[in-house]
């Protein structure tokens, strides 16, 4: 049976693989809209790392939605890189500094934000 081919990002502790879809999953083509899951997040340590992995989906050619930017609206030092997986689905990598704060001090927020 063996691995399909994808590309793959490991930073020894978490392993981030992407790979298309097998024959019979595209024959279903993603529709923005459609039932499903359409926006995936992976939150990382630190800024740098987000960096780190939109150099590597650059040198991968995978398709940039957002380069790496500062989204304030979302809450303090929320930095995210967005882009598309071979079939289309928007996935998100993201750093979140206000989460870490919480989480060093033991608090919790629920999130009204809609996206």
């Amino acid at each position: 049976m063996g691995v399909r081919p994808g590309y793959w990002l490991d930073n020894g502790e978490t392993m981030f693989w992407i790979t298309e879809a097998d024959a019979q999953g595209r024959k279903h083509k993603h529709r923005t809209g459609d039932v499903g899951y359409h926006h995936y997040a992976f939150e990382l340590a630190a800024r740098e790392d987000v960096d780190a992995l939109y150099a590597f989906l650059l040198d991968q050619g995978i398709t940039i939605v957002d380069a790496p930017a500062d989204y304030p609206d979302y809450g303090e030092g929320y930095y995210a890189v967005y882009f598309l997986d071979p079939d289309g689905l928007k996935l998100e990598v993201m750093f979140f500094l206000e989460k870490q704060k919480r989480r060093m001090l033991g608090k919790s927020r629920r999130s009204d934000r809609q996206k």
